[in-house]
């Protein structure tokens, strides 16, 4: 899979790439070997989500892609344990990566045969929230549907345990049994300012999977997952027509779910090839460069 970023990074300068490249069609069969081990990390604020490319030599099969915020340990990314290398490079996106928080990325790359590993970091990046009092709420598996939401309060927050006592014949005090406490539950309040947002809310909501809440360190929440159970939608006003609505949603916090992305946020160069069939196709459709490596190309 190529993108422009392996493209600068196999070769120095634009003259290189004419030199060595007859056309459009073998640049893009063959963007050359990179040169060095790297791992390149960008906020994608509009998106919620972090752009990473990661290139090395084409001796190196795999990479894994690790994630760090301050105070915590090294975590994969969904998508980013032991991805193959195609010719010297890798692009993912982390639609998971807290907000507000300098974040640090690194890959590891591995090959086959002759044992070999070496480690790339990127510089820190921050990714942010997209304005004050605001937060993401996706599906983790199927970010496309996520939605940048106005968080209106969090109510009180519960930890319920289950706690037996037991008065006892013979004793002054009593007898407690207890289990280990509950995770967090409680009513998170959201408002959404035109009808596509509401719709969209929806949208997320219709499903039943489990959800991720990204939010900055404010909140003091963080990045939390968890299931709704009953989602309620009022109108901000009495103007029947206002479009303005506020949505409780009652929650009980669950752990991450399982499984591969089923979609993204954010334009790859696979997208690119397979949504216009020829460069005329491609110069038709965008302005310049940037606007191709900035607007996404629809696919199916």
């Amino acid at each position: 899979m190529t993108s422009w970023t392996q493209v600068t990074y196999a070769r120095h300068s634009w003259q290189e790439v004419a030199d060595q490249v007859p056309t459009w069609q073998a640049l893009k069969d063959n963007p050359g070997e990179p040169t060095a081990i790297t791992l390149y990390a960008e906020p994608r604020p509009g998106s919620g989500g972090v752009l990473l490319e990661a290139f090395a030599p084409f001796r190196f099969n795999w990479a894994t892609i690790t994630r760090t915020a301050p105070g915590g340990v090294a975590e994969p990314i969904r998508d980013g344990v032991n991805v193959a290398l195609n010719d010297g490079g890798w692009i993912g996106f982390d639609y998971e990566a807290p907000l507000g928080v300098p974040l640090t990325y690194t890959a590891t790359f591995t090959r086959t045969g002759d044992p070999e590993t070496v480690v790339a970091a990127s510089p820190a990046v921050v990714l942010d929230a997209g304005g004050y009092g605001r937060a993401w709420l996706s599906n983790a598996v199927d970010p496309a549907s996520a939605v940048l939401a106005w968080v209106e309060g969090l109510d009180e927050i519960e930890r319920p345990a289950e706690v037996g006592v037991f008065d006892m014949v013979g004793r002054s005090l009593p007898v407690v049994v207890t289990g280990t406490r509950g995770s967090r539950r409680g009513q998170l309040r959201l408002v959404t300012a035109t009808l596509d947002e509401r719709d969209a809310l929806w949208g997320l909501l219709d499903d039943g999977d489990v959800l991720l809440l990204r939010t900055t360190r404010e909140f003091g929440i963080g990045n939390l997952y968890f299931a709704v159970q009953k989602a309620t939608e009022s109108r901000a006003t009495r103007l029947g027509m206002h479009p303005a609505r506020r949505f409780g949603l009652e929650f009980v916090e669950t752990s991450a779910p399982i499984g591969r992305l089923v979609s993204g946020r954010d334009n790859t160069w696979r997208q690119v090839v397979t949504g216009a069939a020829t460069w005329q196709d491609v110069k038709d459709q965008r302005a310049d460069w940037l606007d191709v490596y900035r607007t996404p190309f629809a696919v199916g």
